[in-house]
């Protein structure tokens, strides 16, 4: 099964405050729901300018996964961050 890795890029991340990351999370909680089962949160790090969440792909439709990226993208693009996509 797949793991991907979503870089994004937010400066000041690793001095947010406990709620503003709760905030972040949920929203991004919402983006992994909405795009189906089979997609589980693993866990996500903090640094000092970016978030990264690891995701679990389960699902034996490879072309989901051309979905999955092109969701991550739009979800980057509307925060108006950068950031990359990495295979695991």
């Amino acid at each position: 099964m797949p793991k991907f890795v979503i870089e994004r890029d937010l400066p000041g991340a690793g001095s947010l405050s406990p709620e503003e990351l709760r905030t972040i999370s949920q929203k991004s909680n919402k983006v992994i729901a909405d795009l189906g089962p089979e997609i589980h949160w693993l866990h996500s790090y903090v640094t000092d300018d970016k978030l990264y969440c690891c995701l679990l792909y389960t699902s034996p439709e490879p072309t989901r996964q051309a979905e999955i990226s092109y969701a991550v993208f739009c979800l980057k693009k509307k925060e108006h961050k950068q950031g990359k996509q990495i295979v695991c």
